[in-house]
């Protein structure tokens, strides 16, 4: 299923926490056609700043300007230049995506997070169902 556009905002409990990780919630989605999507707990999610990421990376095109300059995509400045998104995972299943929670890195956050995102899925965390 394709990529919906997220509005989102961190929990306010969360705000000036001290642990590693972080919840933000699904505020509004600016996607057309996304009641189809449902998430469960545990599952895994990207969050990306652009949506065309997904589709360069698809066609393998993500990273041609890197390959044209013989730069391996490996090497990575001390910038968020190459931070393209962050991993997260589900916290509660709910019926709507609409109030999902994230639970997401603090400190990738801080770099790349933002009110309006990608949402992709990517799967479920299955051992922590066990």
């Amino acid at each position: 299923k394709s990529p919906i556009k997220v509005f989102l905002q961190p929990l306010k409990k969360d705000l000036d926490g001290s642990s590693e990780n972080m919840g933000v919630q699904v505020k509004n989605v600016l996607t057309d056609n996304y009641k189809d999507r449902s998430f469960i707990a545990n599952d895994i999610v990207l969050l990306l700043k652009k949506e065309s990421s997904v589709w360069e990376a698809s066609k393998g095109n993500l990273y041609k300007a890197d390959a044209a300059a013989q730069k391996p995509p490996s090497v990575q400045t001390k910038d968020t230049g190459r931070l393209l998104g962050l991993v997260g995972h589900i916290e509660y299943s709910r019926r709507s995506t609409e109030g999902i929670t994230i639970q997401v890195s603090r400190k990738l956050w801080s770099q790349i997070g933002s009110q309006e995102m990608t949402l992709v899925k990517l799967g479920s965390n299955i051992t922590a169902l066990r």
